[in-house]
């Protein structure tokens, strides 16, 4: 929500999705919003134990929104 300029509440509503469209590219948006998490995720404590997971998660998303990308431009 931050890299998308909208008020980061936690949830992925109408107002995020709406923002997520409009913007110019969107896959960057998407790059942009998991460089943020895993940056956030690697100050955490417990990192070493379950940044592997966190991280595979994060790429997951941002598999999705490459392949909505893919399905949109189609």
């Amino acid at each position: 929500q931050q890299s998308l300029n909208v008020t980061a509440d936690g949830v992925i509503g109408p107002t995020t999705l709406a923002a997520a469209v409009r913007h110019r590219d969107p896959l960057f948006a998407a790059a942009a919003a998991c460089r943020r998490r895993v940056l956030y995720y690697t100050q955490l404590r417990p990192f070493a134990r379950f940044g592997a997971g966190w991280i595979q998660r994060t790429f997951a998303t941002y598999r999705v929104a490459v392949e909505g990308s893919a399905l949109r431009a189609a």
